[in-house]
Protein backbone atom coordinates (compact mmCIF):
# COMPACT_ATOMS: atom_id res chain seq x y z
CA UNK A 1 0.00 0.00 0.00
CA UNK A 2 1.41 3.73 -0.90
CA UNK A 3 1.84 6.23 1.64
CA UNK A 4 -0.54 8.77 1.28
CA UNK A 5 1.41 12.14 -0.03
CA UNK A 6 1.58 15.31 2.41
CA UNK A 7 0.99 17.88 0.90
CA UNK A 8 2.34 20.86 3.15
CA UNK A 9 0.56 23.88 0.59
CA UNK A 10 -3.08 21.87 1.31
CA UNK A 11 -1.77 21.19 5.47
CA UNK A 12 -1.46 24.96 5.52
CA UNK A 13 -4.47 26.15 3.13
CA UNK A 14 -6.49 24.38 6.02
CA UNK A 15 -5.11 25.59 8.98
CA UNK A 16 -5.42 29.32 7.46
CA UNK A 17 -8.56 28.69 6.69
CA UNK A 18 -9.39 27.67 10.57
CA UNK A 19 -7.88 30.40 11.74
CA UNK A 20 -10.01 32.91 13.53
CA UNK A 21 -7.92 35.80 12.09
CA UNK A 22 -8.47 34.36 8.69
CA UNK A 23 -12.07 33.74 9.21
CA UNK A 24 -12.46 37.71 10.15
CA UNK A 25 -10.61 38.71 6.54
CA UNK A 26 -11.97 38.78 3.54
CA UNK A 27 -9.62 37.12 1.54
CA UNK A 28 -11.10 34.93 -0.95
CA UNK A 29 -10.32 31.76 -1.80
CA UNK A 30 -7.42 32.22 -4.07
CA UNK A 31 -5.79 34.77 -2.29
CA UNK A 32 -6.13 32.23 0.61
CA UNK A 33 -4.12 30.13 -1.81
CA UNK A 34 -1.72 32.51 -2.44
CA UNK A 35 -0.83 32.97 0.83
CA UNK A 36 -0.76 29.56 1.50
CA UNK A 37 1.41 28.95 -1.34
CA UNK A 38 3.69 31.74 -0.69
CA UNK A 39 4.40 31.12 2.97
CA UNK A 40 5.15 27.72 2.09
CA UNK A 41 7.25 28.71 -0.75
CA UNK A 42 9.52 31.91 1.04
CA UNK A 43 9.34 30.45 5.00
CA UNK A 44 9.07 26.72 4.83
CA UNK A 45 11.68 26.04 2.46
CA UNK A 46 14.05 28.61 3.81
CA UNK A 47 13.55 27.08 7.37
CA UNK A 48 13.77 23.60 5.53
CA UNK A 49 17.55 24.62 4.13
CA UNK A 50 18.61 25.72 7.69
CA UNK A 51 17.77 22.65 9.23
CA UNK A 52 19.77 20.48 6.63
CA UNK A 53 22.70 22.98 6.84
CA UNK A 54 22.52 22.83 10.74
CA UNK A 55 22.35 19.18 10.71
CA UNK A 56 25.24 18.69 7.97
CA UNK A 57 27.60 21.13 10.25
CA UNK A 58 26.76 18.61 13.07
CA UNK A 59 27.62 15.50 11.47
CA UNK A 60 30.70 17.04 10.49
CA UNK A 61 32.04 17.53 13.83
CA UNK A 62 35.67 16.17 14.13
CA UNK A 63 35.65 12.44 15.02
CA UNK A 64 39.40 13.23 16.66
CA UNK A 65 37.49 15.39 19.05
CA UNK A 66 37.55 13.98 22.61
CA UNK A 67 33.73 13.22 23.64
CA UNK A 68 33.58 16.09 25.37
CA UNK A 69 34.57 18.16 22.65
CA UNK A 70 32.14 16.91 20.23
CA UNK A 71 29.48 17.31 22.81
CA UNK A 72 30.28 21.26 23.57
CA UNK A 73 30.65 21.49 19.93
CA UNK A 74 27.23 20.08 19.53
CA UNK A 75 25.51 21.96 22.21
CA UNK A 76 26.71 25.39 20.12
CA UNK A 77 26.02 25.03 17.40
CA UNK A 78 22.27 23.52 18.08
CA UNK A 79 22.18 26.80 20.62
CA UNK A 80 23.02 28.54 17.79
CA UNK A 81 20.83 27.49 15.32
CA UNK A 82 17.88 28.00 18.22
CA UNK A 83 18.81 31.10 18.55
CA UNK A 84 19.53 30.04 22.43
CA UNK A 85 21.34 32.53 24.78
CA UNK A 86 22.88 29.41 26.85
CA UNK A 87 22.74 26.05 26.57
CA UNK A 88 24.30 22.83 28.25
CA UNK A 89 24.47 19.26 27.61
CA UNK A 90 23.61 16.67 30.80
CA UNK A 91 24.20 13.05 30.92
CA UNK A 92 22.77 10.92 33.48
CA UNK A 93 25.07 9.31 36.23
CA UNK A 94 23.20 6.54 37.56
CA UNK A 95 25.77 5.66 40.02
CA UNK A 96 25.63 9.25 42.13
CA UNK A 97 22.28 8.94 40.29
CA UNK A 98 22.38 13.27 39.43
CA UNK A 99 22.57 14.86 35.95
CA UNK A 100 26.39 15.86 34.84
CA UNK A 101 27.30 18.71 33.18
CA UNK A 102 29.01 17.20 30.27
CA UNK A 103 29.44 20.52 27.56
CA UNK A 104 28.12 23.96 27.31
CA UNK A 105 27.82 26.90 25.42
CA UNK A 106 28.04 30.46 27.12
CA UNK A 107 28.36 28.89 30.70
CA UNK A 108 31.39 29.52 31.85
CA UNK A 109 32.74 26.24 33.77
CA UNK A 110 32.81 28.51 37.30
CA UNK A 111 29.48 29.40 37.05
CA UNK A 112 28.01 26.44 35.45
CA UNK A 113 26.54 23.63 38.48
CA UNK A 114 28.65 20.57 37.57
CA UNK A 115 25.69 18.59 39.16
CA UNK A 116 22.08 18.77 39.01
CA UNK A 117 19.84 16.01 41.17
CA UNK A 118 18.19 13.53 38.34
CA UNK A 119 14.70 13.37 40.47
CA UNK A 120 14.47 17.43 41.17
CA UNK A 121 15.95 18.92 37.70
CA UNK A 122 14.37 19.52 34.38
CA UNK A 123 16.75 17.36 32.49
CA UNK A 124 16.18 14.65 34.95
CA UNK A 125 12.61 14.93 33.95
CA UNK A 126 13.23 14.90 30.15
CA UNK A 127 15.24 11.71 30.55
CA UNK A 128 12.42 9.95 33.56
CA UNK A 129 9.60 10.70 30.98
CA UNK A 130 11.20 10.53 27.25
CA UNK A 131 10.07 13.63 26.30
CA UNK A 132 10.89 17.17 25.41
CA UNK A 133 10.75 19.81 27.98
CA UNK A 134 10.04 23.36 26.39
CA UNK A 135 10.36 26.10 28.99
CA UNK A 136 9.08 29.39 27.91
CA UNK A 137 10.51 31.76 30.51
CA UNK A 138 13.36 30.35 32.70
CA UNK A 139 12.67 33.38 35.51
CA UNK A 140 8.73 32.15 35.67
CA UNK A 141 9.51 28.56 35.76
CA UNK A 142 9.20 26.98 39.34
CA UNK A 143 11.31 23.79 38.07
CA UNK A 144 14.52 25.86 37.28
CA UNK A 145 16.36 25.88 40.25
CA UNK A 146 19.58 28.08 39.22
CA UNK A 147 17.98 31.51 38.41
CA UNK A 148 21.39 33.37 39.57
CA UNK A 149 23.35 31.60 37.05
CA UNK A 150 21.01 32.94 34.39
CA UNK A 151 21.06 35.84 35.56
CA UNK A 152 24.69 36.01 35.80
CA UNK A 153 24.83 35.60 32.22
CA UNK A 154 21.62 37.99 31.87
CA UNK A 155 19.40 35.81 30.79
CA UNK A 156 16.43 37.38 31.84
CA UNK A 157 12.54 37.49 31.05
CA UNK A 158 12.65 36.13 27.13
CA UNK A 159 15.29 33.13 28.03
CA UNK A 160 13.63 29.82 27.23
CA UNK A 161 14.93 26.62 28.08
CA UNK A 162 14.88 23.29 26.18
CA UNK A 163 15.51 19.77 27.55
CA UNK A 164 15.74 17.09 25.20
CA UNK A 165 15.76 13.18 26.62
CA UNK A 166 19.40 11.80 24.69
CA UNK A 167 20.35 8.33 25.79
CA UNK A 168 24.14 7.79 25.32
CA UNK A 169 24.90 3.90 25.72
CA UNK A 170 28.36 2.89 26.49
Amino acid sequence: MAKAHFDPGKELLDYLKGSPFVKRSDLSEGELQKLAHGIHNDVFADNIKTVIDQAEQIITIDPALTEKEILTTAVRDIAQFLGADAASIRIYDPIKHEMVSYGSYRYEEAIRKEAVPYEDSIAGEAIRTGKSIIIPSIPREPRYKHKEITARLGLFHDSRAFSYPSFLHR
